[in-house]
């Protein structure tokens, strides 16, 4: 009983493996976080109101007045001298026949244009999230095929100076392989490099906080080709 119990709490410690990442899930995301899309989603939805506001009539106007005598109050006098008042006058303004129309049919080209407008920061936005994610799966895969061979060469290596020990072969071929070792080394770290800055993009277009984990692209196989004739 004890050992499962232990084994239990031991497999509970041991970290989960990040899920991979998937486009699809990216582009949903940065269609309902990225700053540039909120903005044009604003102001377009703030230009679909304009239309019925400018076919309809303008608000009226309430004016407040008054004439005192006798003090600096307002209405002093009022009842006592005729020309003491206070009155209330309310206007309001009628358009010439067929302007609101006009307005508001204008009002209506905006808000299309406010909305060609939206969709075209949304395709951008798609766009460059789609990219970034390609780059980062490049990247990944980069990494594995360096990794892999850096171990090749350092077997490589350690082979060479085990025969060189030996008597069997030249210590030219060592400097060789150390020599291939640097310049792999150089690739992976502006590889690494690459893959920080694809990061940094995403996590910019997904308005997240920066140096947010992104994680590894979903090595997705590409969908067969199918003869729909």
């Amino acid at each position: 009983m004890s050992f499962t119990c232990s084994l239990f709490a031991f497999l509970l410690v041991l970290p989960l493996a990040a899920e991979p990442i998937r486009l699809p899930d990216l582009v949903a995301e940065a269609l309902a976080s990225n700053r540039e899309v909120l903005v044009a989603r604003k102001q377009y939805e703030a230009a679909r109101q304009r239309p019925a506001r400018e076919r309809s009539f303008p608000d009226p106007v309430l004016s407040l007045g008054y004439a005192s005598n006798g003090g600096p109050l307002p209405g002093q006098g009022l009842g006592s001298d005729p020309t003491s008042n206070i009155g209330a006058m309310v206007t309001q303004e009628i358009p010439y026949p067929g302007k609101r129309k006009l307005r508001g049919d204008i009002a209506n080209k905006d808000a299309e244009a406010e909305f060609q407008q939206y969709q075209a920061v949304q395709l951008s936005v798609r766009s460059r999230v789609t990219q970034a994610f390609h780059r980062l799966h490049h990247t990944y895969a980069s990494l594995g095929i360096l990794a892999q061979g850096k171990e090749v060469l350092m077997s490589l290596i350690r082979a060479s100076e085990a025969r060189y020990i030996g008597g069997r072969t030249a210590q030219q071929e060592i400097f060789k392989a150390q020599t291939q070792l640097s310049m792999l080394e150089t690739r992976i770290i502006r590889m690494e490099q690459d893959r920080r800055t694809t990061e940094a993009e995403l996590n910019s277009l997904l308005n997240r906080q920066p140096g947010s984990p992104v994680g590894e692209p979903a090595g997705d196989e590409p969908t067969p080709l199918t003869d729909d004739r």
